[in-house]
């Protein structure tokens, strides 16, 4: 057997160990645990000789026939394909996955006796047995990257098993039915139809909310709302057993606690949003500015969930101040550097992302490089540590060229950003900044480098280099960095602001001592290690005559396709509304789908059949929306493009912050001059520049024995 799975993984098919005669896992996740690394499978079948060889479906479609006199094998007659027989009589067909569907694995839909196999399922493969009898090749396996395309007719009958994506023709004509139909069945069904299926987890208590609004809120007879409440169960991977599901409905009717029939007459059906927070603008209408609204901070993201969530725990155990964003950033960060030059989504983007940490100091900016260490070093990942400091543009070009995959934390960064506004600075260090945003865009491609005179110091090509980065910075720093020119066509857009607590809580037990879990650092490992079926990307990067391996494609389904044209769509037209906002929101849909791959192998738990699913799509987008609304907020309050700029800036900020706390807003001049320390003269021309910009107004106070005083605030 082991010479049959390594001729499987060979042509680029992950395996794993099944049980004799059967197809019964025998590692502890299943096919999630399938690999195409040698050393792994060796292992695998060292400890199991006999054991049947699980194939995983990641990027594949595999149709199921059972029976050798099925007719639907006859739709299959003239279409060449990898073909293998099954112990039962059946066949399986093999083919390459669409990259812009969101098929799921089913059985029994496509058709009587026909399975479907995909992203995260699996097949036993040959020369494994079931029941004593042999599976075997009839048309051989092929190379994964050369296996066939789904045919026409067959993309056609899984587009109707899919997690029904939906065109806008289908918004507007549930929009419409909403509007004309009076049924209150038929206004049920479309409410209910907006709502998407869940996977385990999340999936009873989205249940129970449905039943809830079909029984109570809608007050529709139980048989109705029984019928649509199985219709819509239907659409959760995998859906509720019968006896679970009637279970969630049931006690939904016992536990009401809105007034019954709370959704029908209240306001017109499609504006209306309910006490959950249903919005029909968002889930009906689909409008552009529904689609994006600002989060409710009442609600806050939740972490992102996986291996990412882990190491969070184990950096906030390891903190003295308590900065969980901090943490949710820096493990993001290193995440995305563990998958460098391995993944990307079906629009080649890669997990590359700078962020940038806001916090004042002594709050915590540094605190977790220490125990971020710790964890790479037990890993066994150092190389892709970069120095806390380079000197110029070459030593970081220098440093990618080696090791083509790079983390760095540098403190203080914040400083170097304000080398952008800087004419008379070194060009060696300014040159740092040119070449990251040269970084960020080339990792799906080639870096070229730049051309000297004398040939020697030319650089080759770099293919895919791939620089994920987590600096820290004060905020006087970050607000010193703003112009119009850093902020609409340079560095600043390409980052994801993060803002810590500045009067964090402290950890009373923080563990600085005790390394990560040993689960933990397998896991990173294991993440460092993986390998694309074509080889050795170290080898190769090192100058092997090898051909480039390409990476393994996340795909994308077909809600989380749909989130990410509608996030394209809408950053286009804030990009012509505000041409400071707008520059940032340029970066939006692309540094989401940058997370929403890291999300996909984190909440996955590897890479082998991960998959962008609508939670990871939406997560991305609102996460990358937040960063660009902190970071569009701090430039239209620092934006300065001189120095008198930055000194009127710097006045207005002081009028609002000393006027809010001021009856009326009104602050003295006395007031502003000492908080800020400026010279009389200085602080007379920055007001009347304010007030000639319509950004302040003045006013005086009414004393009865002393002269007015003159009193300032913001326009309102």
């Amino acid at each position: 057997m082991i010479e049959a799975a390594n001729e499987y993984i060979f042509l680029g098919y992950p395996v794993f160990p099944c049980a004799e005669n059967d197809k019964t896992p025998l590692t502890k996740n299943g096919c999630k645990n399938a690999t195409v690394d040698p050393d792994k499978v060796k292992k695998f079948w060292f400890d199991n000789p006999s054991a049947n060889i699980g194939l995983e479906c990641t990027g594949l479609i595999v149709i199921d026939v059972d029976g050798a006199d099925n007719p639907y094998h006859q739709k299959f007659k003239d279409f060449a394909c990898p073909k293998q027989q099954t112990p039962g009589g059946g066949t399986h067909y093999v083919m390459k996955r669409p990259f812009d569907r969101g098929y799921k694995n089913s059985v029994g839909k496509l058709a009587e006796h026909v399975d479907v196999r995909t992203n995260g399922g699996y097949i036993i493969v040959a020369p494994s047995q079931c029941n004593c009898k042999a599976y075997r090749w009839d048309t051989p396996l092929i190379k994964k990257t050369d296996l066939p395309d789904v045919p026409d007719w067959l993309k056609a009958e899984l587009d109707a098993l899919d997690e029904k994506t939906v065109t806008w023709d289908e918004v507007h004509e549930m929009q419409r039915m909403i509007n004309t139909d009076n049924s209150t069945t038929a206004r049920a069904m479309a409410y209910i139809a907006s709502i998407p299926g869940e996977t385990e987890g999340m999936r009873n208590d989205t249940a129970f909310r449905v039943a809830a609004k079909l029984r109570n809120d809608f007050a529709l007879n139980e048989q109705d709302a029984l019928d649509i409440f199985a219709e819509w169960n239907a659409t959760n991977n995998p859906p509720l057993p019968e006896k679970e599901m009637l279970s969630v409905f049931k006690s939904a009717g016992r536990n009401a606690q809105k007034q019954k029939g709370c959704l029908l007459n209240s306001m017109p059906v499609d504006k209306q949003v309910d006490d959950d927070g249903f919005d029909f603008d968002n889930f009906l209408d689909r409008s552009r500015k529904a689609s994006i609204k600002k989060p409710n901070k009442k609600d806050p993201l939740e972490p992102m969930p996986g291996i990412v969530k882990e190491i969070i725990d184990y950096l906030n155990r390891s903190s003295i101040k308590h900065q969980p964003d901090f943490a949710e950033a820096i493990s993001i960060a290193f995440v995305g550097a563990l998958l460098g030059r391995k993944v990307c989504d079906p629009m080649n983007c890669r997990t590359n992302l700078f962020f940038l940490g806001v916090l004042e100091a002594g709050e915590g900016k540094t605190q977790f490089q220490t125990p971020l260490n710790r964890l790479i070093m037990a890993a066994g990942c150092k190389q892709l540590l970069a120095p806390n400091r380079y000197t110029s543009d070459t030593a970081l070009i220098r440093g990618l060229e080696h090791n083509g995959v790079l983390f760095w934390y540098p403190e203080e960064f914040g400083k170097e950003l304000e080398k952008i506004k800087g004419s008379k600075n070194s060009p060696h260090l300014t040159g740092i900044l040119d070449e990251l945003l040269q970084f960020y865009s080339a990792a799906g491609g080639v870096y070229q480098g730049k051309a000297y005179a004398e040939k020697k110091f030319n650089i080759d090509p770099i293919p895919n280099p791939h620089l994920c980065l987590f600096g820290t910075t004060c905020p006087v720093s970050i607000e010193n960095a703003f112009n119009y020119q850093s902020v609409t066509n340079g560095l600043l857009p390409r980052f994801i602001l993060i803002r810590g607590n500045d009067n964090p809580e402290k950890n009373a037990h923080p563990d600085l001592i005790t390394p990560p879990d040993e689960a933990l650092v397998n896991v990173v490992n294991d993440l460092y290690t993986w390998k694309p079926a074509s080889g050795n990307l170290v080898d190769v990067y090192g100058g092997s005559e090898n051909p480039l391996p390409p990476p393994l494609i996340v795909p994308i389904s077909g809600r989380a396709k749909m989130k990410f044209d509608i996030a394209s769509d809408e950053e286009k037209k804030r990009a012509n509304e505000d041409d400071i906002a707008g520059a940032l929101w340029k970066r939006w849909s692309e540094n989401a789908r940058r997370l929403a791959v890291i999300y996909a192998v984190s909440s996955h738990g590897g890479i082998d059949g991960a998959e962008v699913d609508e939670t990871a799509a939406t997560w991305a987008l609102r996460y990358a929306c937040e960063a660009i609304e902190r970071m569009a907020e701090m430039a239209h309050d620092h934006l300065a493009d001189s120095y008198g700029d930055q000194v009127r800036n710097r006045l207005y900020r002081a009028i609002k912050r000393y006027g809010a706390k001021a009856k009326g807003g009104w602050v003295t001049r006395t007031v502003i001059a000492r908080s800020l320390k400026m010279d009389k003269q200085e602080l007379n021309r920055a007001l009347e520049s304010l007030q000639d910009q319509g950004r302040i107004e003045v006013g005086e106070s009414a004393p009865k024995k002393c002269r007015p005083t003159q009193l300032f605030r913001v326009k309102i």
